[in-house]
């Protein structure tokens, strides 16, 4: 016999299931599956203006092969909360992290000026925490195709194209505590 209590239960354990999963996603990647569960599971890819905020920490590799496997995680999560709150505050959707890069997205009003200022605020915010390693952050606004790519077995919700490779170069033109946007941008 199945109880009230154990319906209840069960229910919990999927909601919670859910906020977990969700929190692997970017809130796009969410959204996407959300819409594509009511029209029959396709998740179509489209073109989709946004200003694009690329992220990495300055010479990681060294810092990592220096010391233990705790600090390294310890760093990069520490480094990686102020650029995700950062990001958030500002209204912007991490696409996804990468080893020690961050690619996020902003749409909308002021999608721009709204990455700017996530990024001014992260590189303040990571320069007062000490950290033994800086950042630098490329911004670029274009139009990705934004959709899954992947396997049948394996997918993966993102931006591609020109547009991410733009933002990716910026970054790396940026020192430590710097940020390097396009012109229009």
């Amino acid at each position: 016999i199945v109880t009230q209590r154990d319906i209840n239960g069960r229910a919990a354990l999927v909601i919670d299931l859910r906020a977990r999963l969700e929190r692997l996603l970017s809130g796009a990647a969410s959204k996407a599956v959300h819409r594509a569960v009511n029209v029959g599971g396709r998740i179509p890819s489209t073109r989709t203006r946004c200003t694009l905020l690329y992220s990495d920490i300055r010479d990681f590799t060294s810092f990592s092969e220096a010391n233990e496997p705790e600090r390294v995680v310890g760093f990069l999560n520490q480094a990686m909360t102020i650029m995700v709150d950062a990001i958030a505050r500002a209204g912007g959707d991490i696409d996804k992290m990468i080893g020690d890069a961050v690619l996020a997205r902003f749409q909308g009003a002021q999608a721009e000026e709204r990455a700017i200022n996530a990024a001014r605020e992260a590189l303040r915010l990571l320069e007062q925490a000490g950290l033994p390693r800086g950042v630098g952050v490329g911004v670029y606004t274009g139009d990705p195709i934004s959709g899954t790519v992947g396997s049948a077995d394996r997918m993966d919700f993102t931006v591609i194209g020109d547009s991410v490779n733009l933002a990716a170069r910026l970054c790396s033109a940026a020192a430590r505590g710097e940020i390097v946007a396009d012109l229009d941008t």
